[in-house]
């Protein structure tokens, strides 16, 4: 189990709880700072009944859980939380391209994130869910997707939005023609 708070946003830590339930440590450790670099105050464990429990105690805006915890299903949690209060924002993650839970994720109100994830796309992910505009909004990969990552994909579109002015002064490169 593991406990931690942004020391750089205390504020904004305060404001937003956020619950890691992850088995694997080295995906709980990259949730964790991620989410606790984002100013996100975190509760983390590896085990479903301790998770159920903080659950019952203070339910979390946002729960970040593994589809396999064990003997449980992260599903479960996802629908306890839900219970608990309605607008949490669930992400259910997994490392198994094999298995199709999406539409049972997507049915209870949650994102299926699949693992590896990058800190920034876990991030947006959980700030969508968090954000969106009603429950049975999808979000679904790309979380977030900048212009210069659009432009390196070569899709061709690109928003009408000026960088830098267009136009420029070409006083000082012309020069007199001499016919001669």
């Amino acid at each position: 189990m593991l406990s931690a708070s942004s020391p750089t946003s205390p504020s904004t830590s305060a404001l937003i709880g956020a619950l890691v339930v992850e088995p694997d440590p080295r995906h709980r450790i990259h949730a964790v700072q991620a989410l606790s670099q984002a100013g996100f105050s975190l509760r983390a464990t590896d085990r479903f009944d301790v998770a159920r429990r903080w659950i019952a105690e203070k339910p979390p805006a946002v729960l970040v859980t593994a589809l396999k915890l064990g003997e449980y299903n992260g599903l479960h949690l996802v629908l306890r939380a839900r219970v608990a209060s309605p607008a949490t924002a669930a992400l259910v993650t997994s490392t198994d391209l094999t298995v199709d839970f999406s539409r049972d994720i997507f049915e209870a109100g949650a994102a299926y994130v699949l693992l590896p994830v990058s800190a920034q796309d876990l991030v947006a992910c959980a700030l969508r869910m968090l954000f969106r505009g009603s429950p049975s909004e999808r979000v679904e990969p790309p979380f977030e997707r900048r212009v210069a990552e659009r432009r390196n994909q070569g899709t061709g579109h690109l928003p009408d939005r000026r960088m830098a002015e267009r136009r420029r002064e070409f006083g000082g490169l012309l020069r007199p023609l001499h016919l001669g």
